[in-house]
């Protein structure tokens, strides 16, 4: 009998106890084809030429359609159960009203059968909300929150709408084709306005490490204006979906009604934002979460327990940062990736030294000594490679102010010019970018900061 892309195992729910299925993904029939930096499957390769809609990523979170309690699929594969479920479990019998009612709300994004990208999106934040209830028996779980968010992030990132609408048959009248330019407009407007946001953060910088009480006031309004455009987008997106049917002949001219679902989501989401004030309705909000919670489990929850899952974990908390605009940030944790890994390795290095000189050390011992070695190498020389990138990326993003600061003092010698940058706060790295760009060969063109000191 031939195997099928979706399995249902019946399991325990262990907050209500009772028996309820879980649909999971059949995982004898796929690898993955293919990786984005932050881990995101792009592609599965299904065996035996499967044509199918299941998207295994989207079952690694379950929940219960009778309590609506939710989290990790594959805790509840764990023998014995993870203690933290019975925790959990205490913590869920008391949830309020107020979030039984969003639970109740998310619950009704999902189908019956096979997942769809809505449906998941609403399991994995009622996992979220579980995960957060507030709680005198448990520690909130850090680690385990970032990974939902980051995979929440991912769904909400394949949910995305084509920004230019699909051609259609026939022409769409004058009044249609003058909505769709406006809409996109305003789509590209709040696109710019996110982007504006980085000088907020920048000024917030400026007056002090991120935390200090001078830059906060920045950081919170930064914050609350850019919740408030997640929000706008997650309206014009659903505004831009209306306007795709309409040029398709499904939407309202006439009051027609819309197609099943359309926008459910978006409209639930924002439904529920009065009730869960943190409640994340699009890819940079998840991504800020997973960062928040990573960067939270990194430094006060003991990290990894292995040199390889530490190395993996700074990694991922650099790139949500490179994600997010940070840059600032991202350069500060290449420094400190290039610490951890050279500090580490000089240790093991001592200890693998001192236990053959005492003749205490094993073959295996030894090979996996020198693995971690030679990984921590690798590390240190990556983190090296993204600094570079980093600062091509400031470079890129700044290059209106540079051209500015060098325009302004064109009659100076370069020496003084090269001051003037470090004045205006672009660091070392920048100005080494900057005297690369001059001092380059003509034979080469130079290029765009060239010609500013010729």
């Amino acid at each position: 009998m031939a195997e099928t892309p979706l399995l249902t195992k019946m399991i325990q729910c262990p907050a209500c106890q009772q028996q309820v299925p879980m649909p999971v993904a059949n995982p004898r029939l796929y690898t993955v084809a293919g990786r984005e930096s932050d881990r995101h499957v792009t592609g599965y390769r299904w065996l035996h030429d499967i044509v199918t809609e299941v998207v295994p990523h989207h079952y690694k979170v379950w929940q219960c359609q009778k309590c609506l309690f939710a989290g990790l699929a594959e805790d509840l594969d764990q023998n014995p159960p993870d203690l933290r479920l019975e925790a959990d479990r205490r913590t869920f019998g008391d949830i309020s009203i107020e979030k039984r009612m969003v639970l109740e709300a998310l619950r009704e994004q999902v189908p019956d059968g096979e997942l769809t990208l809505d449906g998941a999106i609403a399991t994995h934040l009622a996992a979220i909300l579980i995960t957060i209830l507030p709680s005198t028996e448990r520690r909130l779980d850090h680690a385990k929150l970032g990974r939902l968010a980051l995979w929440l992030a991912w769904l909400f990132r394949e949910q995305e709408v084509p920004s230019t609408p699909a051609a259609t048959e026939g022409s769409p009248s004058p009044a249609a084709g003058a909505l769709a330019e406006a809409v996109q407009r305003l789509d590209d407007l709040l696109a710019e306005a996110t982007e504006s946001l980085r000088d907020v953060r920048a000024r917030a910088l400026d007056l002090g490490p991120a935390g200090s009480p001078e830059g906060a006031p920045y950081l919170t309004m930064g914050d609350m204006i850019e919740l408030r455009l997640e929000a706008l987008k997650s309206e014009v997106t659903a505004l831009q979906t209306t306007v795709l049917r309409d040029q398709e002949g499904r939407g309202g001219h006439g009051g027609a009604p819309a197609p099943e679902h359309a926008g459910d989501l978006r409209q639930a989401l924002l439904a529920l934002a009065p009730f869960w004030t943190d409640l994340p309705l699009g890819e940079r909000q998840s991504l800020r979460l997973a960062l928040e919670a990573f960067e939270y489990s990194y430094q006060f929850e003991g990290g990894s327990e292995s040199v390889e899952q530490s190395v993996t974990q700074v990694n991922l908390i650099l790139d949500l940062l490179i994600r997010l605009g940070e840059f600032e940030r991202a350069l500060d944790w290449t420094s400190q990736i290039s610490k951890y890994a050279s500090d580490t390795a000089a240790d093991l290095r001592d200890r693998l030294g001192k236990a053959k000189a005492s003749q205490t050390l094993s073959g295996y011992d030894g090979t996996v000594m020198a693995r971690k070695i030679a990984v921590l190498g690798l590390t240190q020389q990556k983190a090296g490679e993204r600094r570079r990138d980093i600062l091509e990326l400031m470079l890129e993003r700044d290059r209106g102010k540079i051209d500015a600061i060098l325009e302004q003092t064109a009659q100076l010698p370069a020496p003084d010019r090269m001051k003037a940058l470090a004045g205006a706060g672009f660091n070392d790295g920048i100005q080494a970018l900057v005297a690369r760009e001059w001092t380059a060969p003509a034979k080469e063109g130079g290029g765009w900061l060239k010609s500013l000191f010729q």
